[in-house]
């Protein structure tokens, strides 16, 4: 009996807290509803144009993050941050450093445009003289052997990171703010999000179908080109500085949202859909689906680490 009471006990304080951490916050938040009216838009139109493969992982994906981000909340404390009154100054140069991560991901994003020849060549003047003398260092440092594309194992890193990265601390914004604070908990989050991940390389290692050297060349692939960069700039960059404006659900799901478009290039070349509608609803299903996972990850751990652990682990997952 006195087993059974506190059986009963952890299932009310259970429910207590689903009530109280999870479903209170999302059924009161604006910023939940804008995301989830988006996502069943896109469900929508890709189910109305017989898009089944696409909208049942979909929803299952979705299912499964929202699950993952549960736990991320239990596991970890809210950020006891006061709100800090911005001076006329700061608040400009917020503004101004909004504006310049806002440049870069609409540069990155023509870029992949014209790279993918969904548009025509009409380079921005001087950004690509500096991304070819980047891509022709990776060249010299990285063979195929290493990474998978030594072109942009460093220019993309210098696009995503480094340079956006100079400007942001030129405009008025400190390091430690964009991503490289003290993290909260971080191990515990990438052992949470990883875990699946790991036990799938466990079973391919084990039967010989993936070999520790090509695992590795993976995790190195994707963390230069993709992982930590694309991080860096939708969550170190753009969310921080959203959240120094808005409340942290508007920041996740901004950042989400762009992060969905962003990838739109990669999706319509890669993709088996037609019609651009059909791409962008895609995007928004999918991708900002991880984008609003790596999101909650960075607001509950306050760094970059676990975010671009789960981000470069789960693309590796492919090629």
């Amino acid at each position: 009996m006195n087993i059974q009471n506190r059986l009963n006990e952890a299932v009310l304080q259970a429910v207590a807290w689903l009530k109280r951490d999870i479903f209170k916050p999302m059924l009161t938040s604006t910023a939940a509803w804008c995301f989830a009216a988006i996502w069943t838009t896109g469900i929508i139109y890709l189910a109305a144009i017989d898009r089944t493969d696409i909208t049942l992982p979909s929803v299952c994906l979705l299912a499964t993050i929202m699950f993952f981000c549960a736990i991320t909340v239990a596991i970890t404390k809210n950020e006891d941050k006061p709100k800090v009154q911005l001076s006329r100054t700061r608040l400009s140069l917020l503004i101004l450093q909004i504006a310049a991560i806002a440049l870069f991901i609409c540069m990155t994003f023509y870029t992949s445009l014209m790279f993918h020849s969904i548009v025509d060549r009409h380079p921005i003047p001087v950004w690509p003289d500096i991304i070819r003398a980047f891509s022709r260092l990776g060249e010299q440092v990285f063979t195929n052997d290493i990474v998978a594309n030594p072109t942009l194992a460093i220019a993309n890193p210098a696009q995503y990171f480094l340079i956006p990265l100079l400007l942001l601390l030129l405009l008025g914004a400190h390091f430690r703010e964009l991503g490289f604070c003290r993290g909260h908990r971080t191990l515990s989050v990438v052992a949470l999000w990883c875990f699946v991940p790991a036990c799938v390389f466990v079973y391919l290692l084990a039967f010989s179908r993936l070999s520790f050297r090509v695992l590795i060349r993976r995790w190195l692939s994707h963390l230069l080109i993709n992982g930590f960069g694309e991080e860096f700039l939708f969550r170190g960059a753009l969310q921080t500085r959203l959240r120094m404006l808005l409340s942290p659900s508007w920041a996740i799901v901004l950042q989400a949202i762009a992060f969905g478009i962003w990838h739109f290039a990669v999706h319509y070349k890669s993709m088996s859909i037609n019609g651009i509608t059909a791409v962008i609803m895609f995007s928004f299903v999918r991708t900002a689906t991880f984008g609003l996972a790596y999101g909650i990850i960075f607001q509950r751990t306050r760094n970059l680490l676990a975010c671009t652990v789960f981000h470069v682990v789960f693309n590796s997952l492919g090629a």
